[in-house]
């Protein structure tokens, strides 16, 4: 490369990230007029300093040391987030040493900043840049499409991240959001903790969401169903009409609200009362028939997608998890988007090819035209590229590489079908549908009739919609109807359910019915709780970290209800604004103002530490009541068995007569069931229930009961089955969870297998080649519980009746050459091996096989010596750390012998 050219350190936000610009930039060398060495980040690298590291005297928690306020104790400071050192993995430290090392060198001229294109994403560089002292221009690499035009054109069209006045405010914006953040929660978990008596965690985020799930339990405690009465009118042509007040009739007929003015009765006689009254016939007020047109919905964005999911079956957090594995397959965009446009630059045709790989949508692409895909193009339902740069990603859809769907998992399957479905749905025709209004008076009353006539299905047959017609013949003013009868109808309120995770993400990204002043209404689509990167992880925080929400079993659903402690805390601050939605609002109100340029950071600075200063007072003179850091054991009944009291404690029912004997009780939850306590007291008293369970990715449904002792016991009904065992020829037996021999009940055999383990239902095909030959075939998709990895293995029985697992260690052809000595190198196992000289190196990292790609580049690094030093050093023994690099996850290359690794 010429000398002239300047050389720039870019720091991506996380490995994957660098790997897609690095790729382009070697693709496009000779078109990039600067040499770049390339490092990342993976997420967050350093963390603000906690109280009492920036002043010992923080150590303890007193009343005289709030509002702490950091700009008193020496100004904000971050420090290197500590990380326990898990396999070859580096570690935050690990990282952050090796970008300083580069930044100090003195080899460059330039810092390129390649965190997302998002407020977030300006802050995580941004920081670590600051607390490294960095003094070098940073220049910003900007796109949120990473195919490779689009990064290539933002490495040739690199910003100003020190003078663009955008980024500028975005950066200072974020800063804000930080600081404000840790002002309230180091503050406020402090006045808590001082005022409850135990160690209470509060936050802008995960408190909001703790109140609005409280809320919802009160309101089911509480709730008491009530019966209103309304009147139908049955005309003679055989349709209906409700009663309504006297409203202008553009208002009821403009109105898409089936209930617009129809009058309810709180008491059923004052319905039968006005029915007495009423006779026919009925004067037509108005009749009148518009065609209603409606698009496809919005492109998916991450909290919409987590909500669809939810209906699936999948909690937030494992959305998250598949879309992200996906996004690493390259075969979906950026997972944490708030975006639900594109941009109108992709390549669309590609797409729907990809999203035709999916069975139940190739049908629908084939109806797909070029015209239809130039409407979606210029349709700003879907296509805004000023959302897309102000959001920083594209939403959420299929990228252009086909998926192997044959080799999805389950879980693969229905959430890249789900992104793709709502992909493809815009390209199919709108659904039509005539929505007829009539309003007629009988008696002086008014009633109103709609119905509803089906057009063109459009777009809902993708999701396999159906429409019942309710059929309004045609009238006009003046028309006389025949009247069958007045009748009376009722409705009665229902219990408000309790939330999933996705219901929760619903609210966070929709929050207005939890305002307490509607004037920030007016923020539309910014008044959010929380951000689509975080919600996920603060609401397992609250369920797995804090323990002031737990899972629970609502048939089908997986909720989440608070515990004693979520409950106390809530208590005692729920009228306090760190409760309440408003307060985001309120943020994100000064937050704007920053981004916008109206504001400076100072000015939101000063505003935050005098609304925190005035909450630590507010905790100060609330009266609130200490809080049990456990569960606290209730009484329930009178057992009636011996007598004694029956408790509840944290972790199961029992009776105060054990020390009798008397063993009434259990555990209160078992694999995701869990058992209440009204629940409890009818199985003791012979009642059973019906829960669903889940294990290794297997639910069931599972009577519970108590036994004649009072016990909690799981009943499994066992069938024979047509299978014999193997090792002593007994019939095999089946439950809801397993398969077991006959001889399993009098100890003379041990073959017994679950239905499920290692994260996967096995399938049926598998146990019969078990029980026919000893030994399965290979089960893919295996997951490893210590690791996380998959892999792949067979069931087999041995001698003693004992099932076990024997790993897939079958030899596989690679096409890939020994670097060594030119030989043909095979897969075997977790490992690549050369037949010839017995050079190997391992096929991936502990979570994942390296790509093809990388496997090559890493062969041709061997084959020229710069990562082994030297042939020689191939037989050398003993561990060397080389200082090349893996070039698929960035790992420092070790070498031992002659395995690569």
């Amino acid at each position: 490369m010429p000398g002239s050219q300047k050389k720039m350190l870019l720091i991506a936000e996380k490995p994957d990230l660098m790997e897609k610009i690095r790729t382009c930039y070697m693709a496009h060398r000779s078109e990039i007029p600067y040499d770049i060495t390339f490092t990342s980040q993976r997420g967050h690298l350093v963390t603000l300093m906690y109280p009492d590291e920036l002043d010992e005297t923080l150590k303890d928690w007193r009343w005289d040391t709030l509002p702490i306020d950091p700009e008193e104790h020496g100004g904000w400071k971050y420090k290197v987030i500590e990380e326990k050192k898990t396999g070859r993995f580096r570690t935050a430290g690990e990282r952050y040493a090796e970008i300083k090392k580069e930044l100090t060198s003195g080899r460059y001229d330039c810092v390129i900043n390649a965190g997302d294109p998002d407020q977030e994403g300006e802050l995580l560089i941004r920081s670590v840049l600051y607390h490294m002292g960095n003094y070098l221009p940073i220049k910003r690499f900007w796109t949120n499409d990473l195919t490779d035009g689009h990064i290539l054109h933002a490495l040739t069209h690199l910003r100003d991240d020190d003078r663009d006045p955008m980024l500028k405010n975005l950066g200072l914006a974020a800063i804000g959001r930080q600081h404000s953040d840790y002002r309230f929660g180091m503050n406020l978990s402090r006045a808590g903790s001082l005022k409850m008596n135990a160690r209470v965690a509060v936050g802008r985020v995960k408190t909001p969401i703790l109140a609005i799930v409280c809320k919802r339990e009160r309101e089911i405690q509480e709730f008491r169903p009530e019966t209103v009465y309304g009147v139908r009118v049955l005309y003679t042509e055989g349709f209906t009409g409700t009663l309504i007040r006297d409203l202008p009739a553009e208002e009821v007929v403009d109105s898409e609200e089936e209930e617009k003015g129809v009058i309810w009765f709180s008491e059923k006689k004052d319905a039968d009362d006005l029915i007495r009254t009423l006779t026919g016939p009925a004067e037509v007020m108005i009749c009148e028939t518009k065609r209603q047109i409606s698009y496809a919905p919005k492109l998916f964005k991450l909290a919409t997608a987590q909500i669809e999911a939810g209906k699936l079956g999948y909690n937030a957090a494992d959305t998250l998890r598949i879309i992200q594995g996906l996004y690493e397959k390259k075969l979906v965009s950026y997972p944490r988007t708030g975006c639900e446009y594109l941009g109108g630059e992709e390549n669309m045709e590609q797409m729907i090819l990809c999203a035709a790989c999916v069975p139940s949508l190739s049908g629908y692409t084939e109806e797909i035209s070029s015209v239809d895909i130039a409407r979606v193009k210029k349709t700003k339902a879907w296509i805004n590229p000023k959302a897309l740069q102000d959001e920083g990603h594209s939403a959420l859809v299929p990228t252009t590489l086909k998926p192997d769907w044959d080799n999805f998992s389950k879980e693969e399957k229905d959430i890249y079908e789900m992104i793709c479905r709502r992909f493809i749905a815009p390209f199919l025709n709108p659904l039509i549908q005539d929505r007829t209004v009539l309003l007629a008076k009988a008696s002086g009353r008014t009633f109103k009739s709609t119905g509803k006539t089906l057009i063109e299905p459009g777009w809902t047959k993708i999701y396999d919609k159906q429409f019942s017609d309710t059929q309004i013949p045609p009238h006009k003013e003046g028309d006389r109807l025949g009247i069958n009868d007045f009748e009376r109808t009722e409705k009665t309120t229902v219990c408000p359910k309790r939330y999933t995770t996705a219901d929760l993400i619903a609210v966070c990204e929709n929050p207005v019915k939890h305002l307490c002043d509607d004037t920030y209404k007016a923020l539309g689509k910014r008044l959010r709780i929380g951000t689509p990167a975080t919600r996920s992880n603060i609401i397992d925080e609250l369920i797995y970290t804090d323990k002031y929400l737990q899972k629970a079993r609502e048939g089908k659903r997986e909720v989440v209800v608070p515990t004693q402690m979520g409950s106390a805390i809530i208590d005692n601050i729920g009228s306090c604004d760190i409760c309440k939605v408003d307060l985001t609002g309120e943020w994100e109100e000064l937050l704007e103002q920053v981004r916008t340029g109206s504001k400076s950071l100072e000015e939101l600075e000063r505003v935050m530490k005098e609304h925190v200063a005035r909450l630590v007072e507010e905790f100060r003179q609330k009266d609130m009541r200490p809080i049990e850091t456990k569960e606290t054991y209730r009484e329930l009944s009178v057992c009636p068995l011996c007598g004694k009291k029956l408790m509840r404690g944290p972790s199961r029912f029992y009776c105060t007569g054990y020390k009798d004997g008397c063993k009434a009780g259990g555990k209160k939850e078992r694999y995701g069931a869990l058992i209440n306590d009204t629940e409890f007291l009818e199985m003791i008293k012979g009642a059973s229930i019906i829960k669903e369970m889940e294990a290794d990715g297997r639910k069931w449904k599972q009577q519970i009961r108590c036994d004649k002792e009072g016990k909690i016991v799981y009943p499994l009904h066992n069938r024979i089955t047509n299978y014999i065992c193997p090792v002593c020829g007994k019939k095999i037996l089946e439950n809801e969870t397993l398969y077991q021999c006959e001889g399993t009940g009098d100890g003379t055999c041990q073959v017994k297998i679950q239905k499920a383990f290692c994260g996967k239902e096995i399938p049926q095909k598998q146990f019969e080649a078990l029980f026919a030959d000893r030994q399965s075939g290979i089960i893919e998709g295996l997951r490893s519980k210590k690791t996380g990895r998959e892999f792949s293995a067979r069931m087999v029985i041995g001698e003693d009746g004992k099932v076990g697992l024997v790993f897939d260690e079958a030899e596989k052809e690679t096409g890939f050459l020994c670097p060594v000595c030119k030989g043909k190198i095979i897969r075997k196992g977790i490992r690549y091996r050369c037949r010839e000289c017995g050079f190997s190196m391992y096929a991936g990292t502990k979570e994942k096989d390296y790509p093809q790609a990388a496997v090559n580049q890493m062969l041709q690094l061997v084959q020229s010596g710069q990562i082994s030093g030297g042939e020689k050093a191939f037989i050398t023994d003993g561990e060397v750390v080389t200082q090349w690099k893996c070039p698929y996850c960035r790992e420092k290359l070790s070498r031992n012998g002659m395995r690569i690794y």
